[in-house]
């Protein structure tokens, strides 16, 4: 004998049980996902479990869970069974072969679907089902919640060539942070590059920046109150030996740091081993 199946509210018991947690965590949402052998997450969310396309869930801290699936069959075969009301579909979520007379799917990528269902960019996102998410699945859920001084960074080192201006390149991150909502910088900004690169201070000039020769970018953004700051050297060609040699410690010291932070680990242990290193 077969036992009945779990009424809709239990699942609205558990989302807002969940709901909870990321409040808790401070997170702003979580994304979960599930294949046919590994459902665990979207079964015990949604009541659902895929058949050859992928699913998913969004669960926001605050508001309507969403179930993700493929399609177009799998959405069909979602609205029939799954017990939460709200389903989308992300295009990436079909199965990898599909048949050639299978339409070609529209839908909702997580840079249009998590601003609706959180009511704004999330900031951070947790992930369910991380060592099985594929990767293209998880290159769309991380450009749905970019990090503004990051994508500040990243867009003022592909405007960088030889003969480019510090206060150019300063102009691309400045512009690429307010698109994104930044409320202003977080700290006073500045590219300084060659003779000036030893500065702690500096700000931007009217120097070209050259090939071999060291270049600092230091940016930094604020948004919603929080502040955010990022210091990158960089060299177009070949760096100069001390300043690779430079780069080199950094990174070490870096890695280990990286390496060695853990629970119950003192911060004191670690900035000790980071600051032996230099």
């Amino acid at each position: 004998m077969r036992l009945e199946p779990l009424p809709a509210t239990e699942y609205a018991r558990r989302i807002s049980a969940l709901q909870k947690e990321l409040q808790n965590e401070g997170l702003d949402v979580l994304v979960g996902y599930s294949s046919e052998c590994e459902s665990g997450t979207t079964r015990y969310l949604a009541g659902f479990w895929p058949f050859f396309d992928f699913a998913g869930i969004v669960v926001p801290a605050e508001g309507n869970a969403v179930l993700i699936t493929g399609g177009p069959e799998s959405l069909e075969f979602a609205r029939t069974f799954a017990c939460i009301p709200e389903i989308s579909v992300n295009p990436l979520f079909v199965e990898s072969s599909a048949p050639e007379w299978v339409p070609h799917v529209e839908g909702e990528s997580f840079s249009e679907l998590l601003p609706r269902v959180c009511g704004k960019t999330p900031e951070r996102v947790g992930i369910a089902n991380w060592n099985i998410l594929p990767q293209p699945i998880f290159e769309d859920l991380r450009a749905a919640a970019p990090r503004i001084t990051e994508e500040a960074m990243k867009a003022a080192l592909e405007a960088a060539e030889p003969g480019k201006r510090e206060w150019e390149l300063e102009a691309v991150a400045r512009s690429t942070m307010v698109q994104m909502g930044a409320e202003g910088t977080s700290y006073p900004v500045w590219v300084c590059s060659g003779p000036t690169t030893p500065l702690s201070l500096c700000r931007s000039t009217d120097r070209p920046i050259q090939e071999n020769e060291l270049v600092q970018f230091t940016f930094g953004a604020k948004y919603m109150g929080y502040c955010g700051n990022m210091c990158r050297p960089f060299v177009i060609g070949e760096p100069p030996a001390a300043a690779r040699k430079l780069m080199e410690v950094a990174l070490e010291a870096m890695n280990y740091a990286l390496g060695t932070i853990g629970p119950g680990v003192l911060a004191a242990d670690v900035f000790q081993g980071y600051y032996d290193i230099l």
